[in-house]
């Protein structure tokens, strides 16, 4: 299944091994709005995610290649990777930092006061909306890869439809990412489906979306009806359950309240009786009324997708 294979945007083996230690959204055709819709799509996928140091944030330290050899084989590493960047056009008048330098290895730290600054403070904020939801949502906490399907609409917009079948978890994802130069009308896609309603995450959190522009993702979500008009129909079940066992409640610790309920003295007494027995035979014992009064609640409440006391 999906959860078996690892999906990234970049590790240490691609930005360790270039010469300057650059990661992906360093270079300078990927714009923070793109490496965000990027990171959009790596989060809303059914694989495992494998996310580098300082990616959540959008590092702005390298992660260049540093070792720490003796002798012969410390100059020899160095020759090496000289020697390794001599073939590469782009590098032939770069200099390339030395792995055995101290200073090579003290750039590649990573500065934890980034993480609540400016663009790197908006891209965490990103990587955590994601990482919540694909912890929270119904849809996307399924991993099933039958569920999945992607396209594409030309060279500017990547698309993956995500549609789960019956049950709780019933529903649709739809992540649409602008991988072109110019903005991309959502009302003249020509998809091979509907969009779902409602707007689930912009990567640039911005909401009433009706254009992505270069780099932008978005995350569309639509619940499935039959499946919401099925719970609907349990909860309203479960509340006249409650409602019933309230009553008997009532008639158990307050016998004046058989007489209000069923009738007056005398006469009133027996078929208030006649009515509790009946209830208690229906419900069972005492212990019995409190465990079923307590897991009604908890199925209303398990139904409805809300925490605390009712």
């Amino acid at each position: 299944e999906s959860p078996n294979f690892v999906y990234f945007i970049q590790n240490h083996d691609q930005v360790g091994n270039r010469a300057l230690g650059d990661r992906v959204h360093h270079l300078p055709h990927v714009t923070p709005a793109a490496f965000r819709g990027a990171s959009t799509l790596l989060l809303t996928l059914p694989t495992t995610p494998l996310l580098f140091m300082g990616q959540e944030w959008a590092a702005s330290t390298p992660f260049p290649f540093f070792s720490d050899h003796h002798g012969e084989l410390g100059a020899a590493v160095t020759e090496g990777r000289k020697w390794e960047f001599e073939g590469f056009e782009s590098f032939r008048d770069v200099e390339n930092l030395d792995p055995q330098a101290a200073s090579t290895f003290e750039a590649a730290k990573l500065n934890w006061a980034e993480p609540q600054e400016g663009e790197h403070a908006r891209t965490l904020a990103l990587y955590r909306a994601l990482l919540h939801l694909r912890k929270t949502d119904p849809v996307l906490q399924n991993r099933e890869r039958r569920h999945l399907t992607a396209g594409s609409v030309g060279d500017s917009l990547l698309w993956v439809s995500t549609v789960t079948g019956d049950g709780a978890g019933a529903g649709e994802c739809v992540l649409l990412w602008n991988t072109g130069s110019g903005e991309v009308k959502l009302d003249t896609l020509p998809l091979p489906f509907p969009l779902p309603p409602s707007e689930v995450l912009h990567s640039e959190n911005r909401a009433g979306v009706t254009k992505l522009l270069p780099g932008e993702a978005l995350l569309l979500g639509g619940l499935d009806l039959q499946a919401v008009h099925h719970d609907v129909n349990v909860v309203l079940n479960l509340l006249l359950q409650l409602r019933r066992v309230t009553e008997l409640v009532q008639l158990t610790v307050d016998p004046h309240a058989r007489v209000a309920l069923c009738g007056q003295e005398g006469e009133g007494h027996a078929a208030a009786d006649e009515e509790h027995v009946s209830l208690l035979q229906q419900v069972g014992d005492d212990a019995q009324l409190v465990g079923d009064l307590g897991a009604a609640e908890d199925d209303a409440v398990g139904a409805l997708g809300v925490t605390g006391d009712l």
